[in-house]
């Protein structure tokens, strides 16, 4: 019911599994189908019910599990001057770095767009729209193991803003025009591949929309 909405992971819309079951494909509830799947069973994720109240998280292990996102998903973070990601997430174990979502850019070793817990507490977003130059926010301190409700999004005035539970943390200007007209490298969930990096995270949900959600939306 979303215009521009590009992807949505649900672990709550889902079909639901067995408690601690291996999970090889977390779903899509967009028009899309840009499902995130893992075909390897030891990378596969786990279904953990109740994580989130009484809703499902994806709960990945900080070793070896992740889920990836291909075909047209790599084209998300494509040419775009705007966008909304969103993402229900909680550490496993805190003071370690957990990626949650990431867009690679077009070349090895970097991103395009990310969202992780960082070893420091905080919790971290990133972006390239030339896939050279880095715009980063980090939160304050929030070094629990609580759900986190994490927004961000870019606005047309080349302004990005990082939201926790509705609150704003933070902002950075970033450089002008639009992201860069290349498709993504990967685009992964629980971990960054590029440099092996596994998150111990729970995940409840991810979106993202090619639209800004200004203040009055958040």
């Amino acid at each position: 019911e979303l215009p521009n909405l590009k992807l949505y992971l649900s672990a709550t819309r889902m079909a639901q599994q067995a408690d601690e079951s291996s999970v090889s494909s977390f779903t899509d509830f967009s028009v899309n189908s840009f499902h995130a799947t893992q075909a390897t069973s030891g990378n596969q994720p786990k279904f953990d019910l109740n994580q989130f109240g009484s809703n499902t998280g994806i709960k990945f292990d900080g070793s070896n599990d992740y889920l990836s996102c291909t075909g047209g998903a790599l084209d998300i973070f494509k040419n775009i001057n705007q966008f909304t990601v969103q993402t229900l997430a909680k550490r496993g174990i805190v003071s370690v770095v957990s990626p949650v979502y990431q867009a690679h850019r077009n070349l090895s070793g970097g991103i395009r767009f990310v969202i992780q817990f960082q070893a420091d507490g905080t919790i971290y977003a990133g972006l390239r729209k030339d896939d050279a130059t880095v715009h980063n926010i980090f939160s304050p301190v929030i070094n629990d193991l609580n759900p986190h409700f994490i927004q961000v999004t870019l606005s047309t005035t080349n302004v990005m803003y990082m939201y926790i539970d509705g609150v704003l943390v933070g902002s950075v200007a970033t450089i002008s025009g639009n992201i860069v007209n290349t498709t993504s490298l990967k685009m992964e969930v629980g971990a960054n591949t590029e440099i092996s990096t596994y998150g111990n995270v729970s995940v409840n949900g991810i979106s993202v929309n090619q639209s800004y959600s200004d203040l009055a939306t958040i």
